[in-house]
């Protein structure tokens, strides 16, 4: 069976993309509770959402305490 080039119809771009993580919250999760972490992750994504948005980001996913983002046009991606 012969199978077929993914690129043949496709162009290839640059994009940047953007993993956070927040460095302590196992522990933080740990000595403060459940309701106090989850208020952190609240707080860490109320932050960074709107300045993904704005930078014409877009939020792929989040995981635990961590936001995964893609800009398409890299420069967006800096501070």
């Amino acid at each position: 069976m012969k199978s077929e080039n993914a690129t043949n119809n496709s162009r290839a771009t640059t994009i940047a993309i953007l993993f956070t993580d927040i460095v302590g919250s196992t522990r933080f999760f740990a000595k403060h509770g459940d309701n106090d972490g989850l208020s952190m992750i609240q707080q860490h994504n109320r932050a960074l959402f709107p300045l993904i948005e704005k930078a014409d980001g877009r939020v792929i996913k989040t995981i635990g305490d961590s936001i995964f983002a893609v800009f398409d046009n890299p420069a967006d991606a800096l501070c």
